[in-house]
This record gives C-alpha cells, structure tokens and sequence, in this order.
C-alpha cells in the first residue's frame, strides 16, 4: 500500500522508463510507469501512462501534483516497494515483478495489486448531477476548463492554469489570460499597488511602443541582446517594443526643473516584451508579460540607498500579502545596470536558476555574485621544545 496520490484506477504492463512508456503507447498497449520518483524529464512518460508508481514521495511530490493535473492515476511512496533499474525490477514486500509484468493500481485507497483487474467506468450519481444542476442556476462566470494538458508544458503550474480554465497558449511564450486568470491578476495588481502607495510612489502608464533615438541616447540600443523585440514602421523608422522603460520615465524625468521637486517614486504596472529564447515554463518565461517596475529620483547620494529600503520591505509586505515564503538573493544587475541588486525567490522544481545561503548567516545570493568566508584554520599547537648540547 502507497499514499493515494491521484484518483482513479488504472491497469497496465509494468515500465521503468518513460521513453518506455512513450513505446508502449505507440504500440496500443497500456503502460504503467514505476519510477523511484518523477522528474520534469519525465512527463513524456507520464502523459503516455495509464498509471503511475513510485516508491518515493508524498501528495504534493512531483508524481502526484503531475498526475492530479493530467488526471492520471497515481500511488506514491510505497515504502514496502524497492526498485532496480538496472534489473528492470522491483520488489513489493516478498512479490517480484518484472518489466512486463500486468499490475493495477488505485489512486484512490493507495492499493497496488499484481494480475489484470477489471475496472468499473465512472458514473455521474444523481446526487453529483443535482449538485452541478443546482450550480448551473447561479453561476455567473462561464469558464471553459481543459482536461486535456499541453504535450510541451513542463512546468507543473502550466499544467495546471490550462486545466483549470485560467490561460491559453497562444503561440510560444505568448497566453490569453481567461477571466479567472484577469480576476487573480487584479488581486495581484491591488496588493502591489497599495504596497507601493504606502511608501509614496505614483503611478505612471507608458506606451510599450518606443522610439529607437531614446535607446541610442542611453547606449542600450547596442547593449542589449537579441531579447530586445526591434522593428522598423512604414516610414523607415526604427522602434522598439519596451523591455523596461527605464529610457522613458528618463525623458519624462527631464522636465524636472528643481531639487525641491525631489525625492519621488514612479512606477508603472504595465506590458512589457522580451524574445525569450526558451518560454517553456509557462507564465514563468513568456515573451509578453505584465511587470510592475519602480523608479526613484532623489536629491542626494543616500537617496537611493534610502529608496532601495523602502522597496525592499514594500516587495515582502507584497510577497508575504501573496502567501509566498520568499527569499532576497544577492544578485547580478544585468541589462538594466547599477551597482547593488537583490532577487526574491522561491525554491521549485520548475527553477532554472541555481542560489547560494549560508545557514544561519542571513546571506544569500545567486551563482553569479555569491560570495563565501574562508573557514579560519584552526590555532597551530606550540613547537616541542628543541634540545642541543655541545
């Protein structure tokens, strides 16, 4: 017996492998995939399977927030189960069974049970379809959800905002944000907002169109990479689709005619672009996305270490607010420049970045600007006293 990781019952010849998995589909056979546990490289397989096993994890382990959100079922963390890849084996207490071999499992008690077993399809009882006849009469908000999931999502929280009837993708790194997915954004844009209120910003909303001149003054216009969307209109004339609006809020800056105008925050909650090279991790790395940026024009040299402070308490109160354990990482600048940056961050499986924290220390920061203390040797013992005679 594991943990009833996903719902349903599913029966199929034993696979080790997902490549495997993908194999036996591909011959009209049903495949139920045994791993210790499941990876992100895994979800070929996964989609392929009718069932899902694995002798690690619990319920929000990959196998199982995977499974739940393909509506595979899945038993994880069978700890009487022992897995030899190499054999193409495993063992469940003193029973062996090989690749091959048929089992049945059930998502929904934890079972496991060796043989075919024959499976009832589920039915709508009349108490279910009075539920949902009773919601039909009130609902307001039509949703569509999706039962099935994109062959390429990788990361689970894709997944789960397509089933779900949040997003739709449509084409690479670019999504339709649904109504559901428009009413979680704008508790989202709220909670920043009134952070950024609180310690005196004012809010801009500038053009995503900008002219290639306000790039070339800064030096970006060079700089910046193949991620920065260009093209040319009708008359000749090169634009830019903004990637960040520093050169923008620069020019508006200009107009300031005094000291006694400054310190200000500006900061805007718009669309910005950016030519991911892999947007494969859903709303994660996408090429048109809604960011919140902040500025802060001050009067002094301690200005902008007093600015950064307000931001930085301003960005937990936002992702406590969120319900997000995050962690502020020291971090390199980039294309947008300056000297000091911090990254928040969030430990996930679907992460393509690597951090660094030293335990107990309150520092942490990402590969690129982590720096460690060497370890102080320990004190050298006193030299034996040295004897000579004549």
């Amino acid at each position: 017996m594991g943990l009833p990781a996903s719902p349903g019952a599913a029966t199929g010849e034993i696979v080790f492998s997902s490549d495997d998995a993908e194999d036996l589909k591909a011959q009209g056979r049903k495949a139920i995939l045994v791993r210790i546990e499941t990876s992100p490289e895994d979800i070929h397989g996964m989609h392929a399977s009718e069932g899902i096993l694995t002798t690690r994890g619990g319920m929000t382990s990959h196998a199982a927030v995977v499974a739940r959100g393909m509506g595979t079922p899945a038993v994880t963390g069978v700890a009487a189960m022992s897995v030899d890849l190499d054999a193409r084996a495993a063992l469940i207490g003193d029973v062996t069974i090989h690749e091959g071999d048929v089992v049945t499992i059930d998502g929904t008690t934890g079972g496991v049970y060796p043989g075919l077993i024959k499976l009832v399809e589920p039915e709508e009882t009349p108490e279910l379809q009075r539920l949902l006849a009773w919601a039909d009469d009130v609902r307001t908000l039509g949703v569509r959800a999706n039962a099935d999931t994109p062959a390429d999502a990788e990361a689970v929280s894709h997944k789960l905002l397509v089933r779900a009837g949040f997003i739709r993708q449509l084409t690479s790194g670019v999504y339709s944000i649904l109504p559901l997915g428009r009413r979680a954004c704008r508790k989202i844009e709220s909670i920043v907002r009134r952070e950024m209120d609180a310690i005196g910003g004012q809010e801009f909303s500038m053009p995503s169109l900008h002219p290639a001149e306000i790039w070339k003054r800064s030096g970006r216009w060079d700089s910046v990479g193949a991620e920065m969307f260009r093209l040319v209109d009708r008359k000749g004339a090169d634009s830019v689709l903004g990637m960040t609006h520093e050169e923008v809020f620069a020019t508006i800056a200009s107009e300031l005619r005094s000291y006694r105008q400054l310190p200000q925050i500006w900061y805007q909650v718009d669309t910005k672009f950016r030519d991911e090279p892999r947007p494969k991790s859903g709303l994660l790395r996408v090429r048109e996305f809604t960011m919140k940026d902040s500025y802060s024009l001050d009067i002094d040299e301690a200005g902008p270490d007093r600015s950064f402070r307000k931001h930085f308490e301003a960005y937990r109160k936002i992702f406590a607010s969120c319900g997000l354990d995050t962690l502020a990482v020291e971090a390199s600048s980039g294309a947008m420049g300056g000297s000091e940056s911090h990254e928040f961050v969030i430990p996930s499986e679907a992460g393509r970045d690597w951090g660094s924290e030293g335990p107990g220390a309150g520092y942490a920061g990402d590969p690129e600007k982590a720096m460690a203390r060497a370890k102080p040797a320990p004190p050298r013992p006193d030299p034996a006293p040295c004897w000579s005679g004549g």
